[in-house]
């Protein structure tokens, strides 16, 4: 609420443009933090921020540094690869980039409403993996996908073919609105990959396995995007090329994370023993 009253004040009233947009997302990303640090200090549960508690441990920040560097090299990588894909639909000229502007206003609700389920898994895995409870955690993932596949379905197939209704009603450029159609196609409507994606990557991240995770991202979205645009788009130069990379890096992605978490899995059924992890469920 703060950013877009910071937005309409800065950019309308100061009249001080983009400049007025950034100060309005970093004021506002304060408060945010601001208040959250309140509510953890008001918090009377398990989250409680106390200020005498607060103390450096090395072996804490080993293993925060373990499972967080990996996830921020990973991110910023995916950042590269954007900007490439940026840069190549920048190529096709204006209509292209309007259209492609749409399609991610129109694929960002998606992949919110995926990004929560996945997030949640993250969260049961790593409880149920700090308890021993290997068992859980299988039933967790393939709850967790089947739930991430109907919302990303729901929401993909929605956003495929309402979406370029409401872009119509913005711009009356034909082009443009059948540039964010096809995208869309590529995009959206297979959206659901992308969610399992992150699900089954999450996942991986909450059993301790960051790096690995990190290292099968980086193979099979980004230096597969950079190839396909290098050799593929390069020969075709249409804008939905581009977009067909989506869903196939997904799908890599996908069987590659999978094949690495059965492992995980089975190694800490080995660990655990299923006779504790039965009585445990029990």
């Amino acid at each position: 609420v703060i950013n877009v009253i910071l937005n309409l004040f800065f950019v309308i009233v100061l009249k001080i443009g983009v400049a007025g947009v950034a100060i309005a997302t970093v004021v506002s990303q304060a408060v945010a933090m601001i208040l959250s640090i309140i509510v953890l200090f008001k918090n009377n549960g398990a989250v409680k921020l106390k200020l005498k508690n607060i103390r450096f441990k090395l072996s804490e920040f080993i293993l925060l540094v373990k499972i967080g560097v990996p996830s921020g090299i990973q991110s910023c990588l995916f950042a590269l690869s954007n900007v490439i894909i940026q840069s190549s639909v920048n190529s096709l000229g204006t209509k292209a980039m309007s259209g492609y502007s749409y399609e991610m206003q129109i694929a960002n609700i998606v992949y919110v409403a995926m990004n929560a389920v996945a997030l949640a898994c993250m969260s049961f895995v790593g409880q149920n993996y700090g308890s021993g409870n290997i068992n859980r955690i299988k039933k967790i993932i393939m709850e967790s996908v089947a739930f991430v596949s109907a919302v990303g379905i729901f929401f993909g197939v929605t956003a495929t073919f309402i979406g370029p209704m409401f872009i119509s009603l913005i711009t009356s450029d034909e082009e443009v609105v059948l540039n964010c159609q096809q995208i869309l196609y590529f995009v959206a409507l297979p959206y659901f990959l992308c969610g399992i994606m992150d699900l089954v990557s999450y996942a991986m991240r909450s059993l301790g396995k960051s790096f690995t995770t990190m290292i099968i991202c980086i193979f099979g979205v980004c230096v597969l995007r950079i190839v396909w645009i290098k050799f593929v788009f390069n020969s075709i130069r249409e804008i939905w090329i581009i977009f067909i990379s989506y869903p196939i890096s997904w799908f890599v992605v996908i069987m590659a994370i999978s094949t690495f978490l059965i492992i995980t899995l089975k190694k800490l059924e080995k660990q655990y023993g299923v006779n504790i992890l039965n009585k445990d469920s029990n």
